[in-house]
């Protein structure tokens, strides 16, 4: 469906004429005229400001004047298992005692990044910039979002404990998504001991990590803590057992402030579990901060587990317990940040050496890790050589310079291997695949490296035996087939859901004939280049001369076929609905696939 964007105002003034309806436009919301919600469940999508309430799919929050900071704010609510989308093109929000844009509990929120965004705080008893604890938040698009200045809480993440405001600590438990093309700088300006050591994306200080948080695609993120929190990570004084993958073409640099680890948890915090996974194409750069200014220099790691501190201020016991792994083609530089304390030999793994971890380090595939000045030592396992940490790498493997198999046999002098245990060779694997975002009984969404006109394609993978279909795979926004013209979306379609939420995005049908001369279309809504997932019942509207002379049968993931009905609306279109629910034929799945019979057979 086509929407032209429109103010928010002249929005306003056509529903109240009752000109328009209040469930499918795209308004432009100036952040100049007062604090947004946004309101997300199965019935639909709204927007609030000023008293005035809207639906609205797929708005775009902007200032007016750019070069002008306003104090609004954005806050997400959703229900129903719904999931807010919105979009943020060249907003400039500074703020005191409120987060900028507050994902409200558990709530779902896919954030869109167009043009020059700025973000910015000078109040250190405050909360997170972008707040999200138990929610799930996406960041996506091709613009960039720059968050500066001091805060108690993560500049992404969790809220921190804070002394002067008497806000409580707060875990991170859900899950934040960096893809696309979008680029995120999360940094500080300088250090202060009174800064709180909250992670720069993840949890704030005190502040548990169990949850998720993922970059990849074509993401670049700049992730540089103040004092005593992580770049990406556990804020100071909390506990990591969650995971963080950084993948896909993703480029990451992260920074721990003082006395903290680039990636991992804080400093005086606990590594009891969980992942950190380097793979696919990614690159990353990771310093640990090695010291205080009160003249105590503690050895943390770029990667892993930061020191705990005993009531002198010096280094204590900090184990490692959890698994870090670098991986496929990943390329991993590791620094030493001098700032304060004396320059350690860059470190994956845990910083302390009694007692020492129960984790397990493994570089494999192709991955390359190296000093990041190009030429002194890197260690792998503890601070010292008495660690228990488990060791794995692949005989393909470049570490500072040497490869892998021959660093097991001895023949490095610039790789330190701390631990008491004997590393061990990774078994050579299959050749990878292609990395695989999401499986539902039958599909599966992968990335290919075909070139669009838009994007990369997002090609989706079919196992639909009923329809003599296996592994077969392309992308539902094109039609294209390894590249190559195979289905072709058909004009003047629209969309409307009928039960759930309608995601932002254009509805895409794509029609074509397979090999034994049967019709096929994909039915999907297309954003970025990539079908997004509908929670309902869509109904699709198309010209009526589309499908004449045709029924239409809807292909199921357990292998089962039905009949789809299509009504008439007038003498020009007929509409059609397809459930992209889970259902009992059916998991959720953003495509649908379905047939073109003639209508005798």
């Amino acid at each position: 469906m086509k929407k032209k964007r429109i103010s928010a105002f002249f929005l306003t003034i056509a529903l109240l004429s009752g000109s328009l309806s209040s469930t499918a436009y795209a308004a432009t919301w100036y952040m100049e005229d007062g604090d947004v919600i946004v309101s997300a469940s199965e019935s639909g999508q709204t927007v609030s400001q000023n008293n005035n309430t809207i639906g609205d799919n797929d708005p775009t929050f902007t200032n007016r004047d750019s070069s002008v900071a306003s104090d609004s704010t954005i806050t997400i609510k959703t229900s129903d298992d719904a999931t807010a989308n919105i979009t943020i093109e060249d907003i400039n929000l500074k703020h005191s005692q409120e987060s900028a844009i507050d994902v409200k509990d558990d709530s779902k929120a896919n954030i869109t990044v167009r043009g020059t965004n700025t973000i910015d705080r000078r109040d250190e008893s405050s909360p997170s910039m972008i707040h999200v604890s138990d929610g799930d938040l996406t960041l996506r698009g091709d613009g960039s979002l720059t968050l500066s200045g001091r805060t108690d809480g993560a500049k992404i993440g969790s809220n921190g404990h804070s002394g002067d405001t008497g806000q409580g600590e707060e875990d991170f438990t859900g899950s934040i998504h960096i893809t696309d093309d979008v680029t995120i700088s999360a940094t500080r300006e300088y250090y202060n001991p009174s800064d709180t050591g909250s992670a720069a994306i993840g949890s704030g200080e005190k502040g548990n990590f169990t949850g998720t948080i993922t970059i990849d695609g074509n993401a670049k993120v700049n992730a540089d803590a103040t004092w005593c929190g992580p770049g990406i990570g556990c804020g100071e004084k909390g506990d990591y057992n969650g995971d963080i993958i950084i993948g896909g073409n993703a480029e990451v640099t992260a920074s721990g402030g003082s006395a903290s680890a680039g990636i991992g948890s804080g400093w005086d915090s606990t590594f009891s579990g969980g992942t950190i996974t380097i793979k696919d194409n990614s690159k990353v750069t990771a310093i640990g901060s090695n010291g205080f200014s009160q003249n105590t220099s503690c050895s943390n790691p770029a990667i892993g587990a930061s020191e705990k501190a005993n009531p002198n201020y010096n280094p204590a016991k900090a184990p490692m317990n959890g698994t870090i792994t670098i991986t496929d083609n990943a390329q991993v530089k590791i620094g030493s940040d001098t700032k304060f304390g004396t320059s350690r030999t860059p470190l994956i793994g845990e910083a302390s050496s009694e007692p020492t971890g129960t984790g397990k380090i493994e570089i494999s595939g192709n991955a390359a890790v190296s000093n990041i000045d190009g030429s002194s030592d890197i260690a792998i396992g503890g601070g010292t050589a008495s660690s228990t940490i488990d060791i794995s790498i692949g005989a393909n493997t470049n570490i500072n310079g040497t490869k892998g198999s021959d660093i097991l046999d001895g023949k490095s002098s610039n790789v330190k291997l701390n631990t008491v245990k004997t590393p061990t060779l990774v078994p050579e694997s299959a050749p990878a695949v292609e990395p695989v975002a999401s499986v539902s009984n039958g599909f599966r969404q992968t990335e290919s490296s075909a070139v669009s006109t838009e994007s990369f394609c997002h090609s989706v993978t079919l196992s639909l035996p009923s329809a003599g279909l296996s592994n077969f795979s392309f992308c539902p926004a094109c039609g294209k087939k390894d590249g190559k013209d195979f289905l072709s979306p058909v004009s003047d379609v629209s969309a409307q859901a009928v039960t759930g939420t309608l995601p932002a995005g254009s509805p895409v049908l794509c029609i074509g004939t397979l090999d034994n001369g049967v019709g096929i279309m994909s039915a999907a809504v297309i954003k970025h280049h990539r079908a997004v997932q509908p929670t309902g019942i869509v109904r699709f509207t198309v010209p009526a001369s589309l499908l004449a002379g045709h029924r239409l049968v809807a292909l199921h993931t357990d292998g089962t076929q039905s009949e789809i009905v299509m009504t008439p609306d007038n003498a020009q279109t007929l509409s059609f609905e397809v459930n992209y629910a889970a259902n009992g034929s059916d998991s959720a799945f953003p495509v649908r696939m379905i047939l073109l019979l003639p209508e005798a057979s």
